[in-house]
């Protein structure tokens, strides 16, 4: 099973109920951890934000902490987070990719979605702070995420340029999603610095002149992976292309760059192999092309060529992230718990995102990509929590590929 290629994640069709059965290593792997866990209480007290409950002792206060004080804080945040998540009944979605892979924009085209298409009948709102907003930590961690759900969304919206994320914690964006006549469901989207990705040669180095290939996973990330005792949803990203689809950058760089996100999502990928000892037969794995509309650039029929072509897909994986594609095969999962998709956030070039007005069939395509990853996602969290998965939506976003074929031979008929 482990060479077989990743499927797509189907829209329509109904997940298993039933969990797969463990690997022998995983249910070693969760042994250990649930006798490692025995004496801990069942759920750890939501953070209020306040110093005296320990604020400052999450992180290091100085950027000259030693490394093992500063993953020990880490750690700690990490485990705080993930009591807070559980207790608050969030669905965390945990995005990785290395910078300029498009993870900032994916979030942003999956918040506009629903804040701004009223015919999908689903409302979305940002939640309280999950460490609370007093004082320390837990004000700085929802700062970041109310501004980019805030301002980040409406400038999304609106067309404008992306921002580099640039943070010094990994922080969780909160948020329910309310669809008409189905369950709602909270959320918890991680954002990330890419860089904290991004393997250690530089293009002039050698691998062997190194004493590893890319950084320690994040503390925090890695402690939050360990200590979730629940489903998650993780979202590896492949960009198409690291620079800008619609610029004139060095498409050497590019191949470099590419290279590196091949390995970083490796990396990622042993990591979380190592780290996650429970709830495996709960996670949901999904290896996204990026900027999926980068392969047919140039192409006349942009709608029909910025749909995802599943023979073009895998052949793009096999040649350019053949290490990530590796790693995630062999990753300690059911094979049903993983899958292979393209995803297209916008047609976004340097100054921001298009607006598409005058090409309806590509407008309808790229509409497409957002519900349905939010679809994919609203059957992970109900199946984690024990639910019947359900589709988000009423009705499917834009009409089927059949459909607008045959609205395309009768305007060539007509002659329009």
């Amino acid at each position: 099973m482990a060479d077989e290629a990743p499927k797509p994640y189907d829209a329509e069709a109904q997940p298993a109920l039933v969990p797969p059965p463990l690997s022998s290593r995983a249910r070693r792997r969760m042994s250990a951890a649930n006798e490692e866990e025995a004496e801990a209480p069942p759920r750890f007290p939501s953070y209020s934000g306040a110093e005296e409950a320990g604020a400052s002792s999450l992180v290091p206060s100085s950027p000259s902490a030693p490394p093992d004080d500063a993953r020990d804080g880490g750690r700690r945040l990490g485990l705080q987070l993930a009591r807070a998540l559980e207790s608050g009944g969030y669905h965390p979605v945990v995005l990785f990719g290395t910078a300029f892979s498009g993870k900032t924009s994916l979030l942003l085209s999956l918040f506009a979605t629903l804040v701004s298409e009223p015919r999908l009948e689903t409302g979305i709102l940002l939640c309280d702070p999950i460490l609370g907003s007093v004082d320390g930590v837990g004000r700085k961690l929802h700062e970041d995420a109310r501004r980019l759900f805030d301002v980040g969304t409406q400038a999304f919206i609106a067309g404008e340029p992306t921002p580099k994320t640039n943070v010094s914690l990994p922080f969780f964006i909160p948020v329910e999603v309310r669809p008409t006549g189905r369950p709602p469901q909270r959320f918890a989207f991680l954002e990330s610095n890419g860089e904290w990705y991004r393997p250690l040669k530089k293009r002039d180095q050698r691998y062997s002149d190194l004493e590893r290939t890319a950084p320690e996973l994040q503390a925090a990330v890695e402690s939050f992976i360990a200590s979730y005792q629940g489903g998650i949803s993780f979202l590896y990203l492949t960009p198409y292309t690291q620079r800008f689809v619609y610029g004139n950058e060095d498409a050497n760089e590019d191949s470099h760059e590419i290279e590196g996100a091949s390995l970083a999502i490796s990396n990622v990928l042993d990591a979380y192999d190592r780290s996650r000892a429970t709830h495996r037969m709960s996670d949901r794995h999904l290896m996204l092309v990026t900027k999926w509309d980068a392969h047919s650039a140039r192409e006349s029929d942009r709608a029909e060529s910025v749909e995802e072509d599943r023979p073009a897909l895998l052949d793009f994986c096999y040649g350019n992230y053949a290490q990530a594609l590796a790693a995630f095969q062999r990753l300690d999962v059911d094979p049903d718990q993983r899958q292979l998709n393209a995803y297209v956030s916008g047609i976004i070039n340097k100054d921001g995102r298009l607006q598409l007005k005058n090409d309806s069939d590509l407008q309808g395509v790229v509409k497409s990509y957002p519900p349905r990853l939010w679809t994919y996602l609203y059957r992970n969290a109900l199946q984690a929590a024990g639910e019947v998965p359900l589709s988000l939506f009423p009705e499917p976003p834009r009409k089927p590929a059949l459909v607008r074929a045959f609205h395309k031979l009768l305007d060539f008929v007509s002659g329009r």
